[in-house]
């Protein structure tokens, strides 16, 4: 089992959080506990290193994503890997949560802000085909 390892780290337009190895029944009440206590702004959620992520995961992911469209905020996936993807795709989390290919694109998804400006709405962005 590859441990689960979550940086959150401020930067000046949102909040960076970076997921590394297996949110799954054994990680998955770490994982959630982390994104809840994300201040409520724009958040980038990195997932490139996840291999293996469960449906209970997939929706803890979701879950801040409508606590933070409350305070007019943004979660984006960047980078999610293939296990994420298709684990979102199976259980129809993908619909609610924007992904994009990298960090700097998440930061480009209109709604995460970096002069004031206000949300276009969740498909603002092309989703990321999943081979």
């Amino acid at each position: 089992m590859i441990p689960l390892l979550i940086d959150v780290v401020p930067t000046r337009t949102a909040m960076l959080v970076t997921v590394f190895g297996e949110v799954d029944i054994a990680t998955v009440g770490r994982f959630r506990e982390c994104l809840d206590a994300v201040p409520d702004r724009d958040t980038v959620v990195e997932m490139s290193d996840v291999g293996l992520l469960s449906a209970v995961g997939g929706e803890g992911a979701a879950r801040p994503a409508g606590r933070l469209a409350n305070v007019d905020a943004r979660l984006v996936l960047a980078a999610p890997s293939f296990p994420v993807r298709r684990v979102l795709g199976v259980t129809g989390a993908d619909a609610r949560l924007p992904m994009v290919p990298t960090f700097v694109d998440g930061l480009a998804v209109p709604g995460v802000r970096h002069d004031g400006a206000t949300d276009v709405g969740p498909r603002a962005v092309t989703p990321l085909r999943t081979p």
